[in-house]
């Protein structure tokens, strides 16, 4: 997955829709710090775990 995966479709909701919130979740261990960046000025709220998609088991309840 790369940045415009999440850019355009976020980008089509947003003029379709322009009051709409957004929150990102990456679980990545090399995404890029400019493109995390890039996606956090466009969005609500982002969560990056730096980690290997693998090694990521699930949310717990805290």
């Amino acid at each position: 997955m790369f940045s415009r995966d999440i850019m355009t479709p976020i980008s089509n909701i947003k003029e379709a829709e322009p009051n709409s919130k957004f929150v990102v979740v990456i679980v990545a261990e090399n995404w890029d710090e400019k493109d995390l960046q890039i996606i956090s000025n466009s969005i609500d709220l982002i969560f990056h775990f730096k980690l290997h998609p693998n090694e990521f088991e699930a949310f717990d309840e805290d």
